[in-house]
């Protein structure tokens, strides 16, 4: 099974799993991701121009399902649904991997803006709602950079500052109740940690 990659999360939001399980730690290298593609580009008997490999690869994260969603999306968009083409084509269109951007965008709308609902409204607590809100603002404005090496509570301390949002209590506190709040709130998988 695989799960975002943090210690300890199944056992930590399913308690009965605690010593039933051993978790392996698997991180995907750009390298390792490469040769996924490359594979694919065999297999298919295609080639991504080098622009579309580099731009398929950073858009993964690191995340070789999504590697391969992107990757399926722009060969589909391309016209390659097989391994039957003679001419060993190359896939070059920047616009068609923006478009299957869009989509992949597209079909995960739903699913963020009923998190960006539950997660806004804290925990049911109007004095906390507007702290909630202003973290969900701090995170979508986040560079990506940002958001892939983790954002420091003092930044996030001043970040709220620049918002006009006074935290009465430390903000530890609340940043420590965010998996919390989803786990209530039924958003699974979690999307803010």
């Amino acid at each position: 099974m695989g799960v975002w990659s943090e210690d300890n999360i199944l056992s930590y939001y399913n308690e009965d799993l605690s010593g039933r399980i051993e978790e392996i730690d698997v991180r995907w290298k750009n390298e390792e991701l490469e040769k996924v593609l490359e594979m694919g580009e065999r297999k298919l008997q295609i080639s991504f121009s080098d622009n579309i490999k580099k731009s398929i690869l950073d858009d993964s994260n690191g995340n070789v399902g999504l590697l391969q969603l992107i990757a399926g999306k722009v060969c589909l968009a391309s016209g390659i649904t097989d391994n039957n083409s003679r001419s060993n084509p190359t896939i070059s269109n920047i616009n068609s991997l923006a478009n299957c951007r869009l989509q992949i965008c597209r079909d995960l709308v739903p699913r963020y803006r009923l998190f960006s609902e539950k997660f806004s409204r804290g925990f049911n607590n109007e004095a906390t709602q507007p702290i909630y809100e202003s973290l969900l603002h701090i995170c979508i404005k986040a560079s990506d950079e940002e958001l892939r090496l983790g954002i420091h509570k003092d930044i996030i301390g001043e970040r709220l500052k620049h918002l006009d949002i006074e935290v009465n209590s430390p903000l530890t506190n609340y940043l420590k109740r965010i998996e919390n709040l989803q786990s209530i709130s039924g958003v699974s998988p979690i999307v803010l940690s």
